[in-house]
């Protein structure tokens, strides 16, 4: 009886064996059979990941063909038929996530070859996105105004407060100091303002000496990106 299942269970294997972990019986090894790329801005490109195919046997290997799914992408090395991997060659696969959303993903790397009896190696990938960081920037890092007799007040000058990260900024606070006004026209809020990816507000600042001689004064910006207190100089000139 247990001849006869072991011949049964002989015939019913299949003529391919699709492989997703080492098999020791294949003169090709894979390294890794799985790979997994973490916190990669969603929209950007990870760095390359190594996967390594090595031929251990005395016949050359043909690799087929190479393919990755979802939001996974490859590039290689290696050698396209009828050149193959001669005993102890290896080639590269370079493996590079490029998360389109937030949420986890999973993907494949699938490797033909022509081994007999050997279906398409398969590598597990697997990644993770982030939303990335804040850049804020200020332009310009500077206002002069034109000298003003006391008591008059300039034209208003306008710096620009910019985020060209991947996430959203949010402004804690913005200050003045001396003979200088921010005015209610600016867009940028010093209460909770949220700079999106890509987008920016204004601070309007005007001129109005107190005091003979020339005069200074800072914008001081306080938000929770790097880099953070932000300062925009402001000088002027009293008549």
């Amino acid at each position: 009886m247990r001849i006869c299942m072991i011949l049964l269970a002989v015939f019913l294997m299949p003529a391919a064996l699709t492989l997703h972990s080492q098999d020791f019986h294949s003169p090709v090894i894979l390294s890794p059979y799985s790979l997994t790329i973490s916190d990669v801005p969603v929209g950007a490109k990870s760095l390359p990941q190594p996967v390594t195919i090595m031929n251990t046997g005395n016949k050359v290997v043909h690799i087929l063909g190479v393919a990755a799914t979802r939001d996974f992408s490859q590039t290689n090395d290696c050698p396209t038929p009828p050149a193959g991997l001669g005993f102890n060659e290896t080639c590269a696969i370079q493996v590079l996530f490029e998360p389109k959303d937030a949420n986890a993903a999973s993907g494949t790397l699938t490797i033909t070859n022509d081994v007999p009896g050997v279906g398409p190696f398969i590598v597990m990938l697997s990644g993770s996105s982030s939303q990335g960081t804040s850049q804020i920037a200020v332009s310009p890092p500077s206002l002069q105004f034109d000298a003003q007799a006391l008591g008059n007040t300039s034209a208003p000058q306008t710096a620009t407060v910019s985020n060209s990260g991947k996430k959203a900024a949010q402004i804690a606070t913005i200050a003045v100091s001396g003979d200088f006004t921010i005015m209610p026209s600016s867009t940028c809020n010093s209460i909770g303002q949220t700079v999106a990816p890509g987008a920016s507000c204004t601070i309007v600042v005007t001129f109005g000496p107190l005091e003979p001689g020339e005069r200074k004064g800072e914008v001081t910006i306080n938000d929770d990106a790097e880099g953070s207190p932000r300062k925009i100089s402001l000088s002027g000139m009293a008549k």
